[in-house]
């Protein structure tokens, strides 16, 4: 995703603009973790790129407080 960001190829920048889901499955692995903080910066930037609103679907078998998932994703 860092990469998909930060290319010049006109066709990633098509696709990255005009993407309104995103899945992070799993999502209990990335809570408190740098690689989490990552994740959230990413998509952050992933929503700022994309022309209209940006959906995001967290899925966990294991999560206790889901909260805590947008809290730390910074989801509305």
């Amino acid at each position: 995703l860092d990469v998909l960001l930060g290319s010049q190829n006109p066709e990633n920048k098509y696709f990255l603009k005009h993407l309104r889901i995103v899945i992070i499955d799993e999502v209990h692995t990335f809570l408190g973790t740098e690689r989490g903080s990552q994740l959230s910066y990413l998509r952050h930037r992933l929503e700022v790129q994309s022309k209209g609103d940006l959906q995001t679907l967290t899925l966990s078998a294991t999560i206790a407080y889901p909260e805590e998932i947008s809290a730390f994703f910074q989801l509305k």
